[in-house]
């Protein structure tokens, strides 16, 4: 009969509670954030109907109301399903310019890559980690997103992603051209951290999220240009 070490057990109900708190903490946020969004096109929604009534044509503050408070409920929503989606599956050996090509290809068929210049830098094409091959999607397409977004207001927009390998590590660099991360905010990786009014503070937190589930890290840098998100993965 096996006997589980104390310690171990204590360590364990720690890291379970502090996940437990991580998430009941998202929910709330996430909560806050949909009311927002939903008074916001409560009271848009009453000042179209009083001037339709009035015989007026729609106040495009109105207009924009409407739109914003949606953009943050479907961001809410995508970062919630990527959660979801991100369950606990068994590691592979996968290939890092796989997992980032099929990636990009998926955020380009939305659209949203339509005016950035992604560019690729890669050591070993060949190069393969360990890593759950869903959840790698996911991560890659959370900060491909994060990318664009960044670069948003930049008149030529570029992203550029990196692999490399040093010793038992694998790297993957996301860098863009965009205004770099805000110095205003102690630490942008936690979970609502974001000082954009169209943002929702949680893409990197997902992203941190998944990296732990396989043993690897993330961390933020300042680039020369732009913002720097480097993604740590074992190799196989």
């Amino acid at each position: 009969m096996t006997t589980l070490d104390p310690s171990v057990a204590d360590g364990a109900q720690i890291v379970l509670a502090d996940r437990l708190a991580n998430v009941g903490y998202m929910v709330a946020g996430i909560a806050h954030e949909l009311n927002n969004a939903l008074s916001v096109q409560r009271l848009s929604l009453a000042m179209l109907r009083r001037a339709t009534a009035a015989g007026a044509s729609a106040h495009p503050d109105d207009i924009d109301g409407l739109e914003h408070s949606a953009g943050t409920m479907i961001e809410s929503v995508r970062q919630l399903l990527l959660m979801s989606r991100s369950v606990p599956t068994a590691a592979v050996d996968s290939p890092i310019q796989q997992a980032l090509e099929v990636a990009v290809e998926q955020v380009r068929g939305t659209g949203r890559l339509r005016s950035v210049t992604v560019n690729w830098e890669f050591d070993d094409p060949t190069l393969l980690v360990r890593w759950s091959e869903s959840n790698a999607r996911h991560l890659c397409i959370s900060l491909i997103l994060n990318a664009v977004t960044a670069t948003s207001e930049v008149s030529d927009p570029s992203i550029t992603i990196r692999s490399w390998r040093e010793g038992d590590v694998a790297f993957i660099e996301f860098a863009d051209n965009g205004p770099g991360f805000d110095s205003e905010l102690e630490d942008p990786i936690a979970l609502f951290a974001t000082t954009r009014s169209d943002g929702t503070g949680m893409g990197l937190w997902v992203a941190r999220y998944l990296a732990e589930g396989w043993k690897g890290a993330l961390e933020l840098q300042a680039g020369e240009t732009g913002a720097v998100v480097r993604v740590s993965v074992p190799v196989c």
